[in-house]
């Protein structure tokens, strides 16, 4: 939705806003950073629009509306996806998104057969960096970093953020044939995570429903309990991965109680993801994901930008607009 305010009236809402100053001839060309379908609506605000008589004043364009923002996109830096960069960006600016996050594989010391791994993090972090100039939205440089507790390399970097990911057990990287695949895999949730040197987001918690027998689903438990207070405790967020509703199981990882208990147990930190490992499914459930957050009573979705956590709020600036 899109908002023609004058500055005066605006400078009781809080930021973060988007837009273009100047009279509203020359707000135009505006960047639909927090709008997916936009209307245009005047708010009056006792000056009234253009053409009816009053002198012009300054005004702003705000928009808003759903926010596009997709942290977990890989590119054929990894070795399972099937989109390069700039194909993946191409569809990004094509479907308006507002904040786009590369999170490509890297995985070290990995016991799976296709191990994800970049053997230059400077190349990758330069390729992103390089391609910012062209694109009308936030680019962020991220890495999914497969964590393990026997495994203690971190790669250093200009990321912005990491997503966190424990993708195997020491035991075996097909947690799903082990005889508890869910407690195995939270142990190792707990014993991976610690303090880490960037911001992020624990990846796609439950992800397991993907292989596990019957895509049986994680229950509550004081494991589980322990491993979301120790993400929040480290100052780490979690991801709702939308790549759930394109399995059988047809759900989010996580569950929505478990994103519920998270907040319950101090969590605040909530991002957004695909995992797209292919141009066609990039912000794919973005909208739903979003639309779910707000029903569950989460304010605001994060991104992160040069260390630190940047909030985007999920509802309208103003809840209601008088035409």
């Amino acid at each position: 939705m899109i908002v023609l305010a004058s500055l005066s009236w605006l400078s009781a809402f809080p930021q973060p806003f988007y837009g273009c100053t100047g009279t509203p001839e020359r707000c135009t060309g505006t960047r639909r950073v927090l709008a997916q379908s936009v209307a245009l609506y005047w708010h009056r605000a006792g000056l009234g629009p253009p053409g009816t008589g009053v002198a012009k004043r300054p005004w702003v364009i705000i928009l808003w509306g759903d926010i596009l923002i997709d942290l977990h996109i890989h590119t054929t830096f990894s070795p399972d996806s099937t989109s390069t960069l700039k194909e993946i960006l191409e569809i990004a600016r094509e479907r308006r998104l507002t904040v786009v996050g590369i999170s490509d594989h890297h995985d070290p010391e990995s016991k799976m057969p296709d191990i994800a791994y970049i053997h230059s993090v400077d190349d990758y972090v330069k390729a992103i960096q390089s391609m910012r100039e062209a694109y009308d939205f936030e680019l962020l440089v991220g890495l999914e970093l497969g964590i393990q507790s026997t495994v203690d390399e971190i790669p250093q970097g200009d990321f912005d953020y990491m997503i966190y990911s424990v993708h195997e057990v020491p035991e075996s990287y097909r947690i799903e044939r082990l005889p508890d695949p869910w407690n195995s895999y939270l142990r190792e949730c707990l014993a991976a995570l610690r303090p880490m040197p960037y911001p992020g987001f624990f990846g796609h918690l439950d992800f397991l429903r993907r292989y596990v027998e019957g895509h049986e689903p994680l229950h509550p438990s004081a494991l589980l309990d322990q491993v979301l207070e120790k993400i929040a405790s480290l100052d780490l967020g979690i991801e709702v991965n939308t790549s759930g509703w394109r399995h059988p199981f047809y759900e989010q990882n996580p569950q929505a109680w478990i994103i519920e208990r998270f907040v319950e147990l101090g969590g605040r930190y909530i991002t957004v993801g695909s995992d797209a490992h292919s141009k066609d499914v990039v912000g794919e459930g973005v909208d739903e994901a979003l639309r779910l957050l707000s029903k569950l009573g989460v304010p605001e979705v994060f991104y992160c930008k040069q260390g630190d956590y940047e909030p985007l709020p999920i509802t309208s600036l103003i809840s209601a607009v008088e035409m």
